[in-house]
Order: structure tokens, then sequence, then C-alpha cells
């Protein structure tokens, strides 16, 4: 079945779980008028279509887990409006492309899931701005080019899994050595 359009009549919620269901359509451009969303929870259903714009209005959400669907296209521009809420972002085992840079603004972030999709070119130096960032997964994909040295800026990285791209250059040189020593780092 689909999502309802009539989900936009639920201005005062602020959690949705619909997980774990055979949701089949697009997520409704009514989510817009879910402005007091704080955790949107909409993984292993069977969505398609792409992550809509209208997720810009979701000012006070913190916790966007889409994983486990058929979702294509980019990652929305539009998610840098995210960038003084957003803790988590969950968009693993998908069908998304394109570059990593919409998820440069989102400096709050603890976990950045985009494993197992079709991310491409570099991994953005970037990255080593998220400093609160503890789990960051994006290995399966088809990232190219050197570990940018900024990651080691991540100080509070626990969980790092990068595996199964095209990425070159030296561990040793990104300063994740360097890291705190009750880290976990797996999986490079």
């Amino acid at each position: 079945g689909s999502i309802p359009t009539q989900i936009g009549w639920m201005t005062e919620i602020s959690t949705l779980n619909f997980s774990n269901n055979l949701f089949n359509s697009t997520i409704p451009f009514q989510i817009k008028k879910l402005s007091n969303m704080k955790e949107l929870q909409l993984h292993n259903n069977e969505l398609t279509g792409q992550i809509p714009d209208e997720v810009e209005h979701l000012t006070k959400l913190e916790i966007l887990t889409l994983s486990s669907n058929n979702l294509d296209g980019t990652l929305p521009s539009t998610l840098s409006e995210l960038k003084n809420s957003l803790r988590e972002l969950h968009v693993s085992d998908n069908n998304l492309t394109g570059r990593m840079k919409n998820v440069c603004p989102l400096k709050e972030l603890e976990i950045l899931a985009m494993d197992t999709n079709g991310f491409n070119g570099n991994l953005l130096p970037c990255v080593g701005t998220m400093s609160n960032l503890k789990e960051f997964y994006i290995f399966g994909n088809d990232l190219t080019g050197n570990i940018p040295t900024e990651i080691g800026n991540l100080h509070n990285l626990e969980k790092l899994a990068i595996e199964d791209n095209d990425l070159t250059g030296s561990i040793i040189d990104t300063g994740i050595c360097a890291l705190r020593r009750d880290n976990v780092l797996t999986e490079f």
C-alpha cells in the first residue's frame, strides 16, 4: 500500500514510525506539514522515488531513517535546512546516487549511514567538520580518490566503515590512527 497523503493532517505529531511494513509508494510531499516532527522512521519498506525536497520543512527533525527501501536519485539539497537539528541520517541500502556534498552542512550529525548505495566521486573533506560524528558508514558505494586527511578531525568517531569502495591513499596519513584510544574503528 501507500503512505496516505492525509499524513499531513497530523501536524502535532513528533514521532512517526512506519518501519518494517510493505509501503510501496513514494514519500508524500505532505510531510512538509509535519513541522513538529522530531523522528521520522520509514525504513525497511518498499518506498520508491526520490527523497522529497519538502524535508526542508521538518526543521525540528532529529532522526531521519529511510534505509532499506528502493529510493533513488540524489540526496536533496534541501537537507541543508536541517543543519541545526538533524543528529541521525540513515539512508543505507537504497539506490541513491550522486556526490555526498548535500550532507556537508549537517554539522550536528552523530550518525551518518549512507552505505550500500551508488554514491560516487570523492569522499569530501567537509566530512572532517562534522565534529559530533560518532558513527560513519559509507561502505558499498562507488567512492573514489584519496581518503581526506580531514577525517582525522573526527575526535568523537567510534565506528567507521568505508570498505567496498575504490578509495586510495594511506590510512596513517589521514590521522585516523591518532583518534581517541577508546574509540572502536572498524572496517577500513
